[in-house]
């Protein structure tokens, strides 16, 4: 499987990572982002100057890690799987009711489940956003997101450039060896 997609997870992300005891078995795919260089390439004439962030100067090593996400998904698959309180349900929500004490989904396969706690992690159109009748306020970006990993001669040293441009950011995360995402 094809994915050059990754995931930079700041400390406290990594942190939960640990927490979860799944960690160490990524720790060997992540790459240490030690260094968090801004650069302002709009070509204007009044500019930002270049901006390099440094964990050491916070007394950190690094501000998080850039993983794979085929590696991330792995691990974290395998930890829902091994772990019994965890039950996965392979059916998408097609009504979301709430009442005073709890909240009810109810599946596309018929199922009902309620849950004190429901998180609306379900994209644009949110069915759960919609039912708690939360609000919502659309913009678009004309803009096109394109994701690769790139190998390249010279080591990027735990850097991670953002560079700002007149039609977006672009970003160069390290990832393992001479390569970036």
């Amino acid at each position: 499987q094809s994915d050059a997609r990754t995931t930079a997870l700041m400390m406290p992300g990594v942190g939960m990572l640990q927490d979860f005891g799944v960690w160490d078995d990524l720790a060997e795919k992540a790459t240490a982002m030690k260094t968090l260089r801004i650069v302002d390439a709009t070509g204007r004439l009044l500019r930002a100057p270049t901006v390099d962030f440094r964990a050491s100067e916070a007394g950190e090593e690094q501000f998080g890690y850039n993983i794979p996400n085929l590696a991330l998904n792995r691990v974290l698959r395998e930890a829902v799987e091994n772990n019994g309180t965890i039950e996965v349900i392979d059916a998408m929500a097609s009504a979301i009711a709430f009442n005073e004490n709890n909240a009810t989904a109810t599946l596309s396969n018929g199922t009902q489940v309620e849950a004190k706690l429901v998180v609306g992690a379900d994209g644009v159109q949110s069915l759960v956003r919609n039912a708690a009748e939360i609000g919502e306020r659309n913009w678009a970006y004309p803009q096109t997101a394109v994701v690769t990993a790139f190998d390249h001669e010279k080591p990027h040293g735990g850097v991670s450039t953002e560079f700002h441009t007149v039609d977006g950011p672009f970003t160069q995360v390290p990832l393992q060896g001479n390569r970036s995402s």
